[in-house]
């Protein structure tokens, strides 16, 4: 195999396991976010407002479209009264 071909094939390789990493972390606080934004009777509107955001960029974080970055996680759960922790913790393992 060409180097070259081998150096492409392990940077795809690579950007799809970031990729699923990263829509594991989606998928996981996106309803954790719409979740604790409801129990706080927080509109969408007010939250993207507090954290400095559009209410759509909100809404693709609450539908797990895309992760939040480490400032934005920081502001959701200081908004959301929440730990990162809780956010982001496997709720089976408690249960194993």
């Amino acid at each position: 195999m060409d180097v070259t071909v081998g150096i492409a094939m392990q940077r795809q390789a690579t950007r799809t396991r970031r990729d699923s990493n990263t829509d594991w972390v989606a998928e996981r606080i996106g309803p954790r976010i719409r979740a604790r934004r409801l129990e706080l009777g927080m509109s969408m509107r007010e939250l993207a407002r507090r954290l400095g955001v559009s209410p759509s960029f909100v809404s693709r974080l609450e539908n797990g479209r895309c992760p939040p970055s480490v400032g934005t996680l920081r502001a959701l759960t200081s908004e959301l009264d929440i730990s990162a922790s809780d956010l982001l913790s496997d709720p089976q393992a408690g249960a194993a």
